[in-house]
């Protein structure tokens, strides 16, 4: 499948914008409609324990088979998806993957990354060397934090040269960015655009951010409207993913935290 011409608008040739929004330029295209985009980067901001990487494993399952995730259509055409996990331990995310039978019937690749591989300019020809490798359509970068040795985050000096060091690594291909929130103040949510850690420059960079809790999703970006938190259901044990009831089992206790009122099942 060959992919049509990119256009490029030049640098320092002025326009009017009538002119502009005249010319026939393609859409901005999508990974996974409406949550993934085609262009750029996305932010993925959650606490720990709250899913995530379970969450964009899943997204790069339907990313590779081309089906639907969750509430978001199915993608153009399957991709290539690479995993790079440097958060969770070996024999933790074995065990996730082998948890979920969808996870290991897909084609997704997996890679380890060594803790504060961007600081070290041996481990960042190797992490070249295997994207090259795979040849991947997307990239999914787990967690932001471990990769780090040195840059102080909470500066926006620090926190450019993280990034663009990280993506000297990736190369020109989308990627995903998992990121641990900063410590708000109790009672007081953050918004997904203030709720990454470390300085506010990341989350300015960034072309899209999802932010999830354990049973809510809230996607904020330049391609799309921003969305209200939307609600799934999350499995025993293996802690998947996934829309509609509840599976049968024991009736939970009463609660009066929202989130547990809103997915609670139907009588």
């Amino acid at each position: 499948m060959t992919s049509a011409k990119r256009w490029e608008w030049p640098y320092w040739e002025p326009i009017t914008f009538k002119d502009f929004a005249a010319l026939d330029l393609p859409e901005p295209t999508w990974l996974i409609p409406e949550l993934i985009p085609g262009d750029g980067w996305t932010l993925v901001v959650a606490p720990p324990k709250t899913g995530k990487s379970i969450f964009m494993a899943q997204a790069a399952v339907a990313a590779t088979t081309g089906e639907p995730f969750l509430r978001w259509g199915p993608p153009p055409r399957p991709l290539t998806v690479l995993y790079c996990q440097g958060d969770a331990p070996p024999k933790v995310w074995h065990t996730q993957i082998r948890r979920i039978r969808t996870l290991q019937e897909a084609g997704v690749s997996t890679l380890r990354v060594p803790l504060g591989f961007l600081s070290s300019e041996l481990q960042r020809t190797q992490a070249r060397a295997a994207i090259a490798r795979v040849k991947p359509d997307w990239i999914i970068w787990d967690a932001f934090e471990k990769f780090l040795t040195v840059q102080d985050l909470n500066t926006q000096q620090g926190m450019a040269l993280a990034l663009s060091t990280l993506k000297s690594v990736n190369g020109p291909c989308p990627f995903a960015l998992i990121h641990h929130p900063r410590k708000g103040k109790p009672g007081e949510e953050d918004s997904p655009k203030m709720a990454a850690s470390g300085h506010h420059y990341l989350t300015g960079d960034a072309t899209q951010i999802i932010s999830l809790t354990k049973k809510t999703v809230r996607v904020e970006g330049r391609l799309v409207n921003d969305d209200p938190a939307y609600h799934f259901q999350r499995e025993d044990g293996t802690g998947r993913w996934f829309v509609g009831p509840t599976r049968p089992g024991p009736r939970p206790a009463q609660s009066n935290d929202p989130e547990d009122l809103l997915n609670r099942p139907l009588p």
